[in-house]
């Protein structure tokens, strides 16, 4: 196991010659207060009083000791800023938390070691400490509506390139709908006839709805199959404002919509505890590129036009949001 920086700690006791070693080996946190639990409750290893006081340094970092989930797990109203957090730790009375005497001998290995714990404990909180900017891209990704032109419906599936805020990489193996970790699908939209607007342009307008994301740990991805788009875990689930669909004859069109988040719940991946409510608590407005060659669909929607889609946040707080 890894011998994490900032976690030994030796001195000899004031009424002995024997040395008093903290020395932690631990994969994560959780397993670290364990074993700092378990070495008190030995009498052959006294834990310095640095490591007793686990549970301020978890006040002080406002982390749940149960999940060791950070400051983004908590609503905007009752997170810290990094820079409230490092204010409270400058001014830190060190051997009232400490309780001990900080004289020149341990003046500095305390500092050093309550440093090393507090950054360790952070690395273990997710990474982003707040939502993205108003504006500021969220998602990147491939899709394709699959119409029913008879019926006027229509139903939308695709794949992520990209998260912000989330750890690539986004694929099993070589970038495509079969190797996507994050996929989506639509429920079923209406669509309304093209409405005309001189000889080139038109649009379609199109009925508000759910989107929902999803999570492959075994992607699976097909066109032919829109079912294998909504196999995965659904981590977060959106409700689609009416959108609009703009066509240029002989050229490429474009889509517009707002999506607000009504749901999500965390998942693991690559190793870390992420949910969307992190980053677009208030959801997303979707820009989409299509082209004006249609390819073949499903039984049920015979026509399926390709496009490409990227996402920005929108802005408010959490307040906001359901």
């Amino acid at each position: 196991m890894r011998k994490y920086p900032g976690t030994e700690y030796s001195k000899k006791s004031a009424t002995s010659s024997k040395k008093i070693v903290v020395s932690a080996h631990f994969p994560d946190c959780r397993q670290y207060v364990q074993n700092v639990a378990h070495a008190n409750r030995t009498s052959t290893c006294r834990v310095h009083p640095i490591l007793q006081r686990t549970a301020k340094v978890l006040v002080v970092l406002r982390l749940d000791p149960q999940s060791f989930r950070g400051l983004a797990s908590r609503p905007v109203t009752e997170r810290v800023t990094p820079l409230e957090i490092s204010a409270y730790l400058k001014n830190l009375q060190l051997p009232t938390l400490l309780g001990m005497e900080e004289n020149s001998m341990h003046k500095q290995p305390i500092r050093f070691c309550l440093a090393s714990f507090a950054l360790l404990l952070l690395a273990f909180a997710p990474v982003a400490l707040a939502s993205l900017r108003a504006g500021q891209n969220a998602w990147l990704g491939l899709a394709r509506g699959f119409i029913n032109p008879t019926a006027g419906t229509a139903q939308v599936v695709g794949y992520f390139t990209f998260v912000e805020g989330t750890p690539g990489p986004f694929f099993s193996g070589l970038p495509s709908e079969a190797t996507a970790f994050f996929t989506f699908r639509t429920d079923t939209l209406t669509l309304t006839p093209p409405i005309a607007n001189g000889p080139d342009v038109s649009a379609i307008m199109f009925s508000p709805g759910t989107l929902t994301v999803y999570f492959n740990t075994s992607p699976t991805g097909n066109f032919s199959n829109l079912d294998s788009f909504s196999s995965g875990k659904p981590i977060a689930t959106f409700r689609r404002s009416t959108g609009m669909i703009t066509n240029v004859a002989g050229s490429t069109g474009v889509a517009t919509l707002s999506a607000k988040l009504i749901s999500s719940q965390d998942f693991v991946f690559q190793g870390r505890t992420i949910n969307f409510r992190d980053f677009v608590p208030n959801g997303v407005t979707i820009f989409d590129t299509t082209t004006s060659n249609f390819v073949s669909g499903t039984a049920e929607f015979p026509i399926a036009q390709p496009f490409t889609f990227s996402a920005i946040a929108i802005g408010g707080d959490d307040s906001d949001s359901e």
